[in-house]
């Protein structure tokens, strides 16, 4: 299905959604303000002492009971499968299910009710832990008080919950608690002063009688219109199943509410450990927090959510429900994050505001603050924690929130306890409340999933980073305001500022982020291109933009690009409009990198954000080259406000560093490479392959018929070379020096793509030209054609080849670059090509290119070398036309490569990319790559000592041992010593007595490390040289343990050319016997003085050793023994046997294995042997 064609499935729903939210919104809002007004009546009347914890310890217990037998219960158990029956249209058994809910709850909570009356003095003595004995009468007789309470508010929740799930009751329902907090702020103001705290109970009482008269003429109602309507489904009797289920749901509920509630209790027993006031403290900040939770947070989100969702379940909509639910997440994080970031900031300001008058002293409002600022923490996922715990209901599977809730219960108490000891007192019970809310968020997401409830895929985390950006810049704004402003103020300046600054931030992030959940819905696609520098970046934009023409229909199109580069003149050509932009390469992150390019970046963003808010696009497409990054970030910009989605190609193996930070930014990443995706920084990508021109999709066409259609004799082998539009040097330079060998051969047609670069630092045409006209062969600059000394044309060359596909089909062998482009065209056609990567890109990435075809025996491959003279890289020409000469006489090899290259080419291009963007617009799940893995040739790199082994073990000819043969003098002309560190093992691997120069000349000047790795890489030598007696000198000599150790092995490795240096010898033998140095280099050198020792000294020296306390000592005589007996250094085994006996085979490690015992035997093994071997060679000698 095209992307216009589709309509926004959730639109309606979205709206109905809206509606619903509103009329809660106005409903609640009412109930929480007086709510609120309650809360500062209360501070006002009794501030914060002893008095009001008491009152809060005495008001959790029936509090606790309307949570678990109230709207937990109700709301969360039973309502659901109520409104699924009416939703289905069995409304008799909605109406028996109803009733039956109804009688059988009210009979558990007047147990329930019971059952706590008469352990009501131990749950006091265990809830006011803190308080002295004779206090705990007074929050013992408030709550004996309150116990009718409980009845009345269970009602009043039960027909609560009836009205939630009846359309356009929402208000009421919102509205109804607004009566009770009405008649208790009444009560109150009456009786404060006659009955003191007393008053509030009683208001309570009064209060809850209100509450449940407002609702029960609506809710009769609802009963009696159940009864008289037909059912829409015919009904064959009630299912007792459903009364059984819902209760089931019910025990859930109970049991997730009880583990919930339970760290209500524990955090106001711990409360009243620390200080007077604490317990109220923690209410009135909580409270405080729960009015936008409940205000925003389930207005707008969890209750019409839930709602949609109960519905989604009942209609058999399932596959709708994780969209709905991600709508819900998004719509929390917009509303509780800034409220979040204002509440951290400006938590002081607002309890003054709220309470400070009357009772409400200093050191209540620094409780309160201290509280609040904590719990602001988690207001997030507090308000999220109660979105998932209406869902799950919801879709009527409440057992894991049985899990959640104890888990939850597990980390809140455990941090109570251990927090309150600390500087942060109740703080820290605050504190493990938001920590304890986070945990059971990430535990309810993947509880979704095991419910089938994916989230993934459903623009999460591309919104919360997205969005990410608005709230620091919010939370800057914030802070600096907060700064300015004076540290006393009063009530109507601190009202003003909470006023304007709060609600103007507020308004003007919700302007920001609320885009973001808006779709777009255009009947035709207006698609922006991008992508350039060279050919390789623009043709794929151009491919993807004629796929997407097929397949869906486009209104208009436009590219932004350099006028100054190819994309210029390719798109033009197309007829395509072209919009100019400015843009600079930026190589990796340096400052100096970035101080060049950052002022074209910012000003080419600004033009492409021009563009993009005049041309209104609604897909932008780009394919890399630094013309990109501008697009890119203009696009992210503008995202939120024009819905706009953001499509990523990267061709290469190895992304550049402008795609890797674009791959943050954009809605989809598609590669060409499967391995790119282990590269990007944001690894979820889509594999498509290279979208190539349809010009090479076309069937396969005879290469004779091409030529002669080009004007090229058949039976020549036609060579083809190009190096891109902007041209190659390196292959317009090695080709034109190979000219006169292929005059001479007289069986080549060459034709040369030069290029359009007419930079200053490289005019590709006129460079090309001043070549030619300097060889040995008639050459006519007007017509750009070489010819033999018969007169024939062997040899035309163009400034671009338009029709490139032409001339390709021809060829029987493609000389070029490695960029993915250029190899993707060779695959698609099927071609043998000699393919000269250009080195020193970002990431190596048309070395890695080229490196993966060959391996895959789909091209030949020329490595580019480094020129000090002229410092530029070159290519020999004579390599260059040897191997060419060698590949037009394998006819066999050619057709092999041309099929293993056809094998290669990813053919499903179109369609993977057609239904990836038709994805990515939906907003419908994408096909990410899932097993990311790490490209051979990067991995070798990174583990490059791991690489130096692999090398040393292939031939010369390997392709990786070219490949590194060619990045050797860019090692070690680096001025980082990481790099000339690699050079210097590579030295190693290619043993070339020429590259040894370079450490004889540089040495002094290494690091210790450095040092140690030149002398290791000059003991893999083949042969040896007269320097390794300086430097076998001064690697003794040097300060570094590992480099004098590396000094020995060079020794080793040469010893019959060193022993002529006594000094050598000598400075050895003092490093054995040196008793400050370390032990591993007195090991060895105790081993090697084996070579210029004879036995008796040897054994003379090493009789020391045999039982000294360190084990590498005596292990060093050990492989002394072994490697004289090896080196034929010993004419007695007998001797040598005698003095070995006498050697301590234990250690002080304390184990019993020991090492040296094992090093021991395998000596004791070797002298045996080599006794044996020696005793028969003398009994031959004798016979």
């Amino acid at each position: 299905m095209g992307i216009i064609n589709q309509e926004m499935v959730c639109m309606h729903a979205s709206l109905s959604r809206l509606k619903q939210g509103l009329r809660f919104f106005f409903g609640i809002a009412f109930s929480r303000l007086f709510g609120f007004f309650r809360d500062i009546l209360m501070a006002f009347f009794f501030g914060s002492n002893f008095i009001t914890d008491a009152f809060t310890l005495a008001f959790k217990i029936p509090n606790v009971f309307r949570q678990v037998f109230g709207e937990s219960m109700y709301e969360r158990a039973f309502m659901p499968p109520f409104n699924r029956l009416r939703s289905e249209g069995k409304l008799k058994e909605a109406r028996r299910l109803l009733l039956r809910t109804f009688l059988i709850s009210q009979i558990l909570v007047i147990v329930c009710m019971t059952l706590v009356y008469f352990f009501l003095p131990f749950i006091i003595d265990k809830l006011a832990a803190g308080f002295e004995e004779d206090a705990q009468g007074l929050p013992l007789e408030l709550a004996r008080l309150f116990m009718p309470y409980m009845l009345l508010i269970s009602l009043a929740t039960f027909c609560g919950s009836i009205l939630r799930y009846t359309k356009k009751k929402e208000f009421l329902y919102g509205f109804s608690p607004a009566v009770q907090n009405m008649l208790l702020l009444i009560t109150m103001i009456l009786f404060y002063k006659s009955l003191g705290i007393v008053s509030m109970v009683y208001g309570y009482l009064i209060g809850s009688v209100g509450f449940l008269l407002v609702q029960l003429p609506s809710v009769i109602k609802i009963y009696r219109d159940l009864g008289r309507e037909e059912d829409v489904k015919e009904s064959k009797g009630f299912s007792k199943g459903e009364t059984k289920k819902a209760f089931g749901q019910g025990g859930n509920i109970l049991a997730s509410s009880l583990f919930n509630k339970s760290i209500d209790l524990v955090d106001a027993a711990v409360a009243t450990l620390t200080v007077n006031g604490a317990v109220t403290a923690l209410m009135y900040s909580r409270r405080i927090l729960d009015l936008p939770v409940t205000l925003f947070g389930m207005a707008f989100s969890s209750l019409p959510v839930s709602k949609a969702v109960s519905d989604l379940k009942g209609k058999k909509k399932g596959v709708d429900i994780p969209a709905a639910i991600a709508m819900g997440v998004k719509t929390q994080f917009i509303l509780m994050v800034p409220i979040s970031v204002f509440c951290l900031i400006y938590g002081h300001e607002l309890m003054t505001l709220f309470f400070k008058r009357g009772e409400f002293d200093e050191q209540a409002l620094k409780l309160t603050s201290v509280a609040f600022f904590f719990f602001s923490i988690g207001l997030f996922p507090m308000s999220l924690r109660r979105f998932f715990a209406e869902i799950f209901p919801a879709i009527e599977d409440s057992r894991p929130l049985i899990y959640v809730s104890f888990i939850g219960a597990v980390v809140n108490i455990s941090l109570d306890l251990m927090l309150y000891r600390t500087f942060l007192g109740h703080g820290g019970i605050a504190l493990a409340t938001s920590i304890s809310y986070v945990v059971q968020c990430m535990v309810m997401i993947y509880l979704l999933k095991r419910a089938s409830v994916n989230l993934r895929g459903q623009g999460i985390g591309s919104f919360v980073s997205k969005s990410s950006v608005a709230i620091g810049l919010y939370a800057l704004a914030m802070g600096g305001i907060k700064l300015a402003l004076p540290e006393d103020g009063n009530f109507f300046f601190l009202l003003a500022v909470i006023i304007l600054i709060g609600g103007i931030g507020l308004v003007v992030f919700l302007a920001v982020t609320l885009p973001f959940l808006i779709k777009r819905s255009d009947k035709k696609l207006r698609v922006i291109l991008s992508g350039g520098g060279t050919g390789g970046h623009v043709y794929p934009s151009l491919a993807i933009f004629d796929i997407l023409s097929k397949h869906e229909e486009i209104e208009d199109v436009c590219y932004l690009g350099m006028k100054t580069k190819p994309e210029y003149k390719i798109v033009t050509k197309k007829g395509i409009a072209f919009r100019g932009i400015r843009s600079a390469p930026v190589a990796g992150i340096s400052a100096k990198s970035l101080f060049h390019s950052f002022p074209n970046l910012v000003m080419g963003t600004l033009q492409a954000m021009k563009h993009i808010l005049a041309f209104n696009p609604s897909l932008v497409i780009v394919s890399g080259g630094y013309v990109s990054a501008p697009v890119v970030f203009a696009a992210a910009l503008l995202q939120p406000f024009l819905k706009l989605k953001i499509v990523l190609h990267e061709q290469n193996l190895a992304p550049g560093f402008m795609n890797k930070a674009a791959s943050l930014l954009v809605d989809l990443s598609m590669v060409n490479f499967r391995e790119s995706a282990f590269l990007m920084w944001n690894n979820k990508c889509v594999h498509v392959g290279y979208p190539v021109r349809k010009e090479f999709l076309l069937p396969k066409q005879d290469a004779n018929l091409m030529k002669q259609k080009l004007g090229i004799p058949s039976d020549r082998f036609l060579v083809l070379a190009y190096g891109g539009s902007i041209g190659a040097r390196t292959i317009n330079r090695s080709f034109v020096q190979a000219l006169p060998k292929f005059a001479q051969s007289k069986k080549f047609y060459l034709v040369h793509g030069i290029g359009m670069n007419q930079s200053s630092a490289y005019h590709a045409l006129n460079d090309t030209r001043a070549l030619l006209e300097e060889m040995d062969f008639n050459f006519d600059p007007e017509a750009f054609k070489g010819r033999d000394n018969d007169g024939e044309v062997f040899y035309e060359g163009h400034a671009y080849l338009h029709n490139l596909c032409d001339y390709q089909r021809a060829a029987d062998l493609i000389v070029c670059r490695a960029g993915a482009g250029a190899l993707a065209e060779i695959m698609a056609l099927g071609k043998p090509a000699l393919v000269i990567p250009k080195r020193g890109l970002p990431g190596d990435h048309q070395e890695l290119n080229a490196i993966e075809l060959r391996a895959k025996g789909a091209c030949e491959l020329l490595f580019e070398s480094y020129s000090l003279e002229s410092n530029t890289e070159w290519v020999d020409p004579d390599a260059l036309f040897k191997t060419v000469l060698s590949l037009a006489g394998k006819r066999e090899e050619l057709l092999s490569m041309s099929k293993h290259a056809g094998a290669s080419f990813y053919s499903n291009t179109e369609h993977a990319v057609a239904n990836a963007i038709a994805d990515c617009f939906h907003e419908r799940p994408l096909n990410h790559i899932t097993q990311i893995t790490e490209p051979a040739s990067i991995k070798h790199q990174r583990l490059f000592d791991s690489l130096v082994s692999h090398l040393e073990e292939q031939p010369s000819d390997h392709v990786m041992v070219q490949y590194y043969r060619s990045k050797l003098e860019g090692y070690l002309r680096s001025s980082h010593f990481l790099q000339v560190n690699k050079g210097i093992k590579l030295i190693g691997v290619f043993k070339d007595p020429q590259l040894y120069n370079y450490i004889y000349e540089n040495f002094d000047q290494f690091k210790g490390f450095l040092k140690r790795n030149s002398l290791f890489a000059l003991a893999k030598a083949v042969s040896y040289q007269p320097e390794f007696e300086t430097m076998v000198l001064k690697g003794l000599d040097d300060s570094y343990f590992e480099t004098r150790l590396r000094a020995i092995g060079l020794y080793r490795r040469f010893y019959r050319e060193l022993n002529r240096q006594r000094a050598i010898c000598d400075k050895i033998h003092s490093i054995a016997l040196n008793k400050r140095e370390s032990y591993e280099v007195r090991s060895d050198a105790i081993a090697a003085s084996v070579l210029f020792l004879n036995q008796t000294q040897y054994i003379d020296s090493m009789n020391k050793f045999l039982f000294a306390r360190n084990v590498r000592l005596r292990e060093g005589v050990l492989r002394g023994v072994e490697l004289g007996i090896k080196e034929n250094r010993f004419d007695n085994f007998h001797e040598v046997s005698k003095f070995l006996k006498q050697m301590l085979l234990t250690n002080s490690d304390f184990q019993a294995h020991f090492h040296i015992r094992d090093q021991f035997k395998n000596t004791a093994v070797v002298l045996r042997q080599a006794t044996l071997n020696k005793s028969r060679s003398q009994v031959k000698e004798d016979q």
